[in-house]
């Protein structure tokens, strides 16, 4: 779906953390935590928001932690234009560290 839309996403370190943490439960329940969490996390929000229309073609959406007062609140889904974000011939951190560096 994102593909035929022309959009890409990735995570932050800090989001795969906090995933991670979520989604830990005892190694005799296999990935189906995990699972949850992402689909909980990442997948519901950003189909609600692409129904509404938050992002548009060529947009990469960056999965970050929200975090308030030092407390981890969730993930929220946030647009980048391509312009801004290449991910040609790049990991998903290379492109990160790129991003970064380019908002300052």
């Amino acid at each position: 779906m994102l593909i035929e839309q022309d959009l890409t996403i990735s995570a932050t370190d800090e989001a795969f953390d906090f995933m991670a943490e979520e989604g830990y439960d005892p190694p005799e329940m296999g990935a189906r935590p995990v699972r949850r969490v992402v689909q909980q996390m990442i997948e519901e929000p950003l189909s609600d928001a692409l129904l509404m229309g938050q992002f548009e073609a060529g947009d990469h959406i960056i999965a970050e932690l929200e975090e308030e007062d030092g407390k981890k609140n969730g993930l929220s889904c946030v647009k980048r234009s391509a312009s801004a974000f290449s991910t040609k011939n790049k990991s998903p951190k290379q492109n990160l560290r790129r991003q970064e560096a380019n908002n300052g």
